[in-house]
């Protein structure tokens, strides 16, 4: 499969309040937004101001988990390989419904699933 996506590591380096839910690649040639990890509403002033005040971002969970993308892609190809390599799908039911799961998120992450 070729990737598509932004070569990895990303990053959620949150160094400013404006930097909210931003993750940005590590590659020193391609240094921009990868994605942001806003939620589902924007934030009114008062919302904004506390966070602000309180030096945290809203977004930060969603933030951390769009920067663990590129590993979590790559932890999950090795897991299923793994698998593969070791357990009998047509004997192993836990494992068969394990297998299926991880191939399922790999196609969707492809877009082919």
């Amino acid at each position: 499969m070729t990737r598509r996506w932004t070569p990895g590591p990303w990053e959620y380096r949150p160094q400013q309040y404006d930097d909210w839910g931003i993750v940005r690649s590590a590659d020193s040639a391609w240094d921009g937004i990868v994605a942001r990890g806003f939620g589902a509403r924007y934030l009114d002033e008062s919302e904004e101001d506390r966070h602000r005040a309180a030096r945290t971002d809203p977004y930060e969970a969603n933030a951390r988990l769009i920067a663990a993308a590129p590993e979590l892609y790559d932890a999950l190809v090795a897991a299923v390989a793994l698998l593969r390599a070791f357990v009998h799908e047509d004997t192993d039911r836990l494992a068969a419904a394990v297998l299926s799961g991880a191939r399922a998120a790999l196609a969707k992450a492809e877009g082919s699933g």
